[in-house]
């Protein structure tokens, strides 16, 4: 949880146009490259964070993010975050 001393959000929309990924060294076990890591992840000192709701400055995620000429060197699919609040709240276009 980031405490900037205010709420932070992502912008509405996001475009990404044109990327290419060299993920061809990855561990086993790789599913494939994330746009978005987990906001609600514990950081360095681990530990439970509260609910969203009770943070002192909650986080706002971006509504969509659209993806066009995306290319892995992987060849795996990308996916938008690990967490399942985000992928609810955030509409992926390719």
């Amino acid at each position: 949880m980031h405490d900037f001393g205010y709420p932070c959000s992502m912008p509405r929309e996001i475009l990404v146009d044109g990327l290419f990924v060299d993920d061809s060294n990855h561990p086993d076990g790789y599913t494939g490259l994330y746009f978005f890591t987990d906001p609600d992840q514990a950081g360095a000192g681990g530990g439970e964070l509260p609910p969203a709701e009770q943070r002192p400055f909650p986080y706002k995620p971006c509504r969509k993010l659209t993806v066009r000429g995306l290319v892995t060197a992987s060849g795996k699919p990308p996916q938008l975050s690990p967490n399942s609040e985000l992928q609810g709240a955030t509409a992926l276009v390719m």
